[in-house]
C-alpha cells in the first residue's frame, strides 16, 4: 500500500464516520460545557485539530496560506488579541524541536492523522465526563 491510499484509508473514516458520530446528539452546549476545571470542551478539541490540519497541510506541506488567514478568520474571530495577549508565541516555542526537519509526509500524517486520533479519543473522554454515553 502506498502512503497516499494509507492516508486517505484512516483520514476518510475520521472525518466522514468518527467525529460526526461523537458529535450525535450533543447540543451547544454540550459541546462547550467543561466537565472539570482542567479538561477542554469538545468544541476545543475540535477546533484545535481543525487550526492543527490547516497550520499542517497548507502551511507546512503546501507552503500555502492556511485557511484561517486566507478568509481573514484570524480578523473576524479577533483573534489576535490572543496572540497578543501571549496565548501563542513565546509560550509555544516547545513545538520547534519536535518539528524542525521532518518532511512532508510527515507533518501530513501527524496533523491529520496522530494528533487528531489523540483528540478525537480526548474528546471521547469529555463526552463520558459529561455522563453521555459513548457513540460507538
Amino acid at each position: 500500500m502506498l502512503a497516499p491510499q494509507a492516508f486517505v484509508l484512516r483520514y476518510r473514516p475520521l472525518h466522514e464516520e468518527l467525529i460526526p458520530e461523537l458529535l450525535r446528539p450533543l447540543s451547544d452546549e454540550q459541546l462547550r460545557r467543561r466537565p472539570h476545571p482542567h479538561a477542554t470542551p469538545i468544541a476545543w478539541h475540535l477546533w484545535h485539530m481543525a487550526r492543527a490540519e490547516d497550520v499542517g497541510v497548507n502551511r507546512l506541506v503546501t507552503d500555502g496560506t492556511q485557511v484561517l488567514s486566507d478568509g481573514h478568520w484570524d480578523e473576524r474571530m479577533n483573534l489576535h488579541v490572543m496572540l497578543d495577549e501571549g496565548v501563542a508565541g513565546p509560550a509555544a516555542g516547545w513545538l520547534e524541536g519536535p518539528y524542525v526537519g521532518q518532511r512532508h509526509g510527515w507533518y501530513l500524517f501527524h496533523c491529520c492523522l496522530t494528533h487528531s486520533f489523540y483528540h478525537l479519543g480526548q474528546a471521547m473522554l469529555v463526552r463520558k465526563l459529561l455522563g453521555i454515553d459513548p457513540p460507538y
